[in-house]
């Protein structure tokens, strides 16, 4: 669980930046079809350290720590578009919680969800996707803070993953296109979603409707070298909040190894290359046809504030397939769709 900063608090930044915020930060805290355990580590088996120099480990649904986080497992259907959630705690009663499709926040390419039992309880916000043929799947479910502290997470499966074979011996590059969504450790300045207490209660002791963060994605793959990398731009809220006035950086995701069985781990960067979180993923699919991944951005990438976090979700389909991303149009595939 992470510190929440309100969007009161924000506004509040711009006379004294320099105090400590009041961000809300996350419970730190399974069931995927990833067959990851253990330590995380790179091509040549070798363990990824975190900024503090520690290994870092697997959850126990196969996706890494720093990205699958509170959530356990998500189960996303894009023909009903239904989402069930399993996280640590404090999202409902069942354990596994039926979140509501919220058509209220749907944005560009994702399909929103979201979960509050009553006034008094936490609300959550869920995004979910796949790709165009159904083989990779991505969930991303963020709440809005509440005593403090947020509960989030990212969770993703893939089906069939065969490795891009390329139809020239000489190039094995691929490209996938799209749309980001994140969810930032703060509030928006619209409440409209959550539910009305009428008792009197203070405000400070009820759930906030988080800011949610958009963006452009450009993900390169090299199936020759097995490695990936990518970018996040064009970065932006996604209605109006606290965070407006503020710098919201491009982000980096520097190269990774792309393991057998199709998953990386890598860094997330600034423009000015300094580390600001971490990503990882899995692509899924015949020759794979899709790719999705998790950011939990941890560093000082809104330069303006303290303490911010965010966690993001990224879903896209190879370009030179049906249902590509939007700038795929200046790729050159070296296969036969």
């Amino acid at each position: 669980m992470t510190r929440f900063l309100t969007a009161v608090s924000v506004v509040a930044l711009l006379a004294a930046c320099d105090n400590e915020q009041p961000l809300v930060f996350p419970d730190d805290g399974t069931e995927t079809n990833l067959e990851n355990e253990g330590t995380v580590t790179d091509g040549d088996g070798e363990p990824i350290l975190d900024e503090e120099g520690e290994e870092i480990e697997f959850a126990d649904n196969g996706i890494p720590e720093p990205i699958a986080f509170n959530l356990v497992s998500a189960d996303f259907d894009a023909g009903d578009e239904t989402l069930t959630v399993t996280i640590t705690s404090l999202d409902s009663t069942p354990l596994e919680a039926v979140y509501e499709r919220n058509t209220a926040l749907d944005v560009d390419g994702y399909v929103a969800f979201s979960q509050q039992e009553d006034a008094l309880d936490r609300f959550f916000v869920g995004y979910g996707q796949s790709s165009n043929d159904g083989n990779t799947t991505g969930v991303l479910v963020m709440d809005g803070g509440q005593f403090t502290r947020f509960i989030a997470g990212v969770y993703y499966t893939q089906n069939n993953y065969t490795p891009h074979v390329s139809s020239q011996p000489d190039n094995g590059l691929v490209a996938y296109t799209g749309r980001y969504i994140g969810i930032l450790n703060f509030d928006e300045l619209d409440d409209s979603q959550l539910l009305t207490a009428s008792s009197g209660i203070p405000a400070n002791l009820l759930a906030g409707q988080p800011a949610r963060v958009l963006g452009d994605v450009l993900i390169n793959a090299d199936f020759v070298d097995m490695q990936v990398n990518g970018g996040i731009a064009n970065r932006r809220v996604a209605s109006a909040t606290a965070l407006d006035p503020f710098t919201l950086f491009d982000i980096g995701l520097v190269p990774a190894d792309i393991l057998e069985n199709g998953t990386f781990f890598g860094e997330a960067n600034r423009p000015d290359a300094s580390a600001v979180g971490s990503y990882g993923g899995t692509f899924g699919g015949n020759e794979a046809s899709g790719v999705a991944m998790g950011v939990h951005l941890t560093g000082d990438f809104i330069p303006e504030i303290d303490n911010e976090e965010e966690f993001g979700l990224i879903v896209l389909t190879k370009c030179g397939l049906a249902g590509d991303g939007p700038f795929c149009d200046d790729a050159q595939p070296d296969f036969d769709p």
